[in-house]
């Protein structure tokens, strides 16, 4: 009780954070994005033998596929002011 009392906030408890489901396939599914950056996570699901919930899978693919596509050569550049220069002969 003394503890409690002496404390500047309330208890709390911590769980130690859980693994997802497609820690253990993830190697898998980044071989699969390095040679089709534009595989669905349907497609990808069925080349793993996935049997859990596409729900998580499409999440992680959606978080790593833009490190695997090419850059989109129509994107926008962001320069600080006097980095680039534009020179017209």
């Amino acid at each position: 009780m003394r503890r409690a009392l002496a404390a500047d906030a309330p208890p709390k408890h911590v769980r130690p954070a859980m693994g997802s489901a497609v820690d253990a396939v993830e190697l898998q599914v980044r071989a699969l994005l390095a040679q089709w950056p534009t595989m669905p996570a349907t497609v990808i699901a069925e080349r793993i033998g996935s049997q859990r919930s596409l729900t998580v899978l499409r999440d992680r693919v959606r978080h790593l596929r833009p490190q695997y596509l090419p850059p989109d050569p129509a994107s926008r550049t962001t320069c600080a002011a006097g980095e680039l220069a534009q020179s017209d002969l």
